[in-house]
């Protein structure tokens, strides 16, 4: 397995250099913190347009810096670490549809929905799955009640119902508009 951490790819000259850059885009956000509150609306509108103009220029520097302290095999090394991390974290699908892995291999729109219709097939697959399991768990543990408990448990809660109709908020509803006569 290989050894991803900053040691293993950044040299110490260059985490310095970094943290550095990060230092000073953070002191950029400090001067860019807020609007005055005495500023008339065509005052925060210009203000607003400077502070995010600043914080462009910082973000615009950090990415120099970046650029010109790591090496090109290393920022390939990074965006690896990240889309692999983004797969990771979000999975396939929005990797290929939205991520950097979609990107780089030009995913099409068309390639796109279908793996978006196999993504809401899949969902559906594990809700019918869980639904499935959650009955299989109930019944076991409804298996380790006497004969007589169990009769009395099915007594106090009558007849299983649809599990559709098993939101309480809809039931009140209900009841609550067939109350009132609005049914």
């Amino acid at each position: 397995m290989q050894d991803l951490t900053p040691d293993a790819i950044l040299s110490g000259e260059q985490r310095d250099e970094l943290e550095a850059a990060r230092i000073r885009l953070y002191e950029a956000f400090d001067k860019c913190s807020s609007v005055s509150e005495q500023a008339t609306l065509a005052e925060e509108d210009a203000e607003r347009k400077r502070l995010r103009q600043n914080l462009e220029a910082a973000w615009s520097g950090l990415r120099e810096d970046f650029n010109a302290i790591i090496l090109p095999h290393q920022q390939q090394m990074i965006e690896r670490l990240a889309g692999r991390a983004q797969f990771q974290r979000l999975g396939p699908a929005a990797a290929l549809i939205d991520g950097w892995m979609g990107k780089h291999l030009k995913i099409s729109d068309a390639s796109k929905a279908r793996i978006q219709g196999k993504v809401q097939s899949v969902i559906r697959q594990l809700q019918d799955e869980t639904l499935r399991l959650r009955d299989d768990t109930n019944n076991k543990i409804l298996d380790a009640l006497t004969p007589q408990h169990r009769a009395l448990v099915t007594q106090l809660l009558g007849e299983p119902i649809a599990r559709e109709q098993c939101n309480p908020g809809l039931l009140l509803l209900q009841l609550t508009s067939w109350n009132s006569g609005q049914r």
